[in-house]
């Protein structure tokens, strides 16, 4: 079933900022899994070198390898490629 393949939480590596040094635990952003994903909001948190990434409703198709994009209203503030724990 489509429920079946949706998730609401992820973890990025590699992350790249673009706007800030960091990004603070419990920042709410909106997340891209995809290309034209039209992203969903989550709550970030620091996890290692990693970010944790838990999206406020379930989404699809999160798939490991794939880039993740987040952003502050307009501005993209970070990316990298999406790992499962």
């Amino acid at each position: 079933m489509k429920e079946d393949l949706q998730e609401q939480e992820m973890f990025i590596r590699n992350v790249n900022y673009l706007k800030y040094a960091k990004i603070e635990d419990g920042m709410q952003c909106l997340v891209k899994v995809r290309y034209k994903h039209k992203g969903e909001m989550a709550t970030i948190t620091n996890d290692g070198e990693n970010l944790k990434v838990l999206f406020h409703k379930k989404v699809g198709g999160i798939a490991p390898g794939q880039s993740a994009a987040i952003y502050e209203g307009d501005d993209l503030i970070a990316g990298g490629f999406i790992i499962k724990k």
